[in-house]
């Protein structure tokens, strides 16, 4: 085991192992939800969804500006990749810290001449060998690094990947404040508090490590926890190291008022519209709504526990987490930075809610390694045993963690687009599979730039309209009257003014068939499934034709749709069609499968035998 000797050079295969493995695992393609719109918000310098992530928008824009021989949707989710490989080597400094530093006191009553007890106190530390703690610190981040949502993370171009190496930082170096400087180096306070808002800056789940933090700063030199005046006078001054990164968010109405290609929010407008952007209010509906959310998530993130650090990885972090509370201190911090993470995930109703539990994830590591550590303490023999762990870890995450071939999305979007007439108008709001990708396939790739999307649920937001009437301005004015109506509306319900529910609906639906009737002249007219379900006895008043993956929108008693003509290549789809578990690469192909069977049924009562036939030998493929 001489190789774990040096643990600058265990750092540097760390690093080069986890960078390589994740290059050769990223997804090569635009993949699903936001995806494509962060990556062209970056690419383009734009405002992406709330809550506007300035700091990954600007830097993803700095990384995309490097020329490397590389498509443009590879490079940003090859960034994504480099920060989870850092975020690894900063766990594996974390863990060789905590092994090398960490103690507890032990309590011995002794029998003295005067036959009077004395109590004696005893610093207790693990001792390892640096070789063994290099090497539980190595496969611990190896482990962490196959961890199947870690893992994930470095797959695709998401904010998660960028807040896993903040707080990887973050905890590096509040560990280092709690076992070094003994909680009382206050040029470390002003980093941890700086490093606390750039990690707001880029998602603010980070709120919830201030419980966590409020502990740890009133921990006194003998690690015990007590409210003392004196400490407060320096919170002024560690909330402006807070405030100092917080003005990031500047970016967003600044670089709003230049109205760049996207522009989500549109929050140059008034500081109401810049907060409402900046909390995420419009997705406050799914966050503390029904206490069996809490129940659901809870259960996800159990279920997904043993894929972290495999089967055999849970008996050393239960150990882990017994032994960490020789050091109360320590254990309660570890704890409340568990727990609060996992508190705000638990009651936040979204499908992709893994994502969430990152944070608590990569806490949980630390536990493992404690774990690891105690157990070679005693059983130094079984140390090589120790590689099963990120080998196991690797076997059962390989076939889900892998998306070197993940093409689906891009496939979709491709047969869909290849079945849209010139000059169309789409509307959809399939943001996961069509919307979110197709934004950076238009705007970046110049892929169909034809084709305009109105997208419906957007349409309930103030800033939409707006940016549609400047990027679309003669589809806005043929439908100006309807806009101008629907968007006085709209104001009082984001404003949480007294509205009518029933009336904005109404004018919801009247601005859809204004801009329906007013440009199918001209313009042929689409509409995806989901739409067109969430409306049904809206869109019966028109002719819907099933076409690809899309739907055209015909006046009542338009001629038959020859099917002959749609192009369905589902070449790339089938192979793997059921290779990925998740709920989104099952949602993908169940629409593939409902839109091949419409078009089925329509084929069928209009009497295109051939056609019908053909699709049917295509649904038999996709269904084995």
């Amino acid at each position: 085991m001489k190789i774990f000797e040096n643990t600058r050079f265990v750092a540097i295969i760390l690093f080069v192992l986890t960078i390589l493995f994740y290059g050769l695992t990223i997804n090569r393609y635009v993949t699903f939800t936001d995806n494509g719109e962060l990556a062209a918000s970056s690419i383009l310098l734009g405002i992406s969804h709330p809550t506007g992530y300035p700091l990954f928008t600007v830097l993803g824009y700095f990384w995309s500006a490097i020329p490397l021989p590389l498509t443009k949707i590879t490079q940003m989710n090859l960034l994504s990749a480099v920060y989870v490989s850092i975020s690894a080597l900063f766990l594996f400094f974390t863990i060789k810290l905590s092994l090398e530093k960490f103690f507890y006191v032990t309590k011995t009553q002794n029998i003295v001449k005067s036959k009077k007890s004395k109590t004696t106190y005893e610093i207790y530390h693990l001792n390892l060998p640096t070789t063994n703690i290099n090497l539980i610190a190595f496969v611990c981040s190896i482990t962490y690094s196959t961890a199947i949502t870690i893992w994930q993370q470095a797959n695709s171009y998401e904010v998660y990947s960028l807040q896993l190496l903040l707080f990887n930082i973050f905890l590096y170096f509040t560990i280092k404040l709690y076992f070094v400087f003994s909680g009382q180096s206050t040029k470390t306070w002003y980093l941890i508090a700086f490093l606390w808002g750039l990690m707001l800056t880029n998602h603010l789940i980070a709120i919830w490590l201030a419980p966590a933090l409020f502990w740890l700063y009133f921990l006194n030199s003998e690690g015990r926890f007590k409210i003392e005046k004196v400490k407060f006078s320096s919170l002024l001054i560690l909330s402006i190291f807070v405030a100092i990164p917080l003005t990031l968010y500047l970016y967003l109405p600044i670089r709003s008022a230049m109205l760049p290609e996207i522009n989500w929010g549109w929050v140059h407008r008034s500081f109401d519209k810049f907060l409402y952007h900046l909390s995420g209010k419009q997705y406050q509906v799914w966050m503390f709504s029904d206490n069996s959310v809490a129940a659901k998530n809870l259960g996800k993130f159990f279920e997904l526990l043993p894929y972290q650090f495999c089967f055999i990885g849970l008996i050393p972090f239960m150990v882990g987490v017994w032994y960490s509370f020789k050091n109360k201190a320590l254990a309660v911090y570890l704890i409340l930075v568990l727990l609060f993470t996992l508190l705000y995930s638990m009651n936040y109703d979204i499908f992709d809610i893994e994502n969430y539990f990152v944070t608590a994830y990569a806490t949980l590591f630390i536990f493992l390694a404690l774990g690891l550590g105690m157990i070679f303490k005693r059983y130094a023999k079984v140390v090589p045993v120790l590689l099963i762990i990120p080998l196991f870890n690797l076997g059962i995450n390989y076939r889900e963690g892998n998306h070197s071939d993940d093409i689906v999305v891009n496939e979709y979007c491709r047969n869909l687009l290849n079945n849209i007439e010139k000059n169309a108008i789409v509307i959809s709001s399939q943001w996961d599979y069509f919307v979110g990708p197709f934004i950076y396939l238009q705007k970046v790739e110049k892929q169909r730039i034809d084709i305009v999307i109105f997208e419906k649920e957007l349409l309930r937001r103030t800033w939409y309209p707006l940016q549609f009437k400047l990027v679309y301005p003669e589809i806005y004015e043929r439908s100006s009257a309807e806009f101008k109506s629907y968007e006085k509306i709209l104001e009082l319900f984001e404003s949480n003014q007294p509205y009518d529910p029933t009336e904005i609906q109404a004018k919801y639906l009247d601005l859809h068939k204004s801009i329906i009737e007013n440009n199918w002249n001209e313009k042929p007219i689409y509409v995806t499934l989901e739409s067109y379900l969430s409306e049904p006895d809206f869109f019966n008043q028109y002719d819907i034709v099933p076409y690809g993956f899309a739907m055209k929108i015909l006046p009542k008693g338009s001629p038959i749709q020859d099917l002959k003509k749609v192009k369905l290549d589902l070449n790339k789809i089938i192979p793997i069609r059921n290779k990925y578990g998740g709920i989104l690469h099952k949602g993908i192909i169940e629409i593939i499968k409902s839109q091949i069977q419409n078009m089925i049924i329509y084929a069928n009562r209009t009497g295109q035998t051939e056609a019908a036939k053909s699709l049917m030998i295509l649904l038999e493929k996709i269904e084995r």
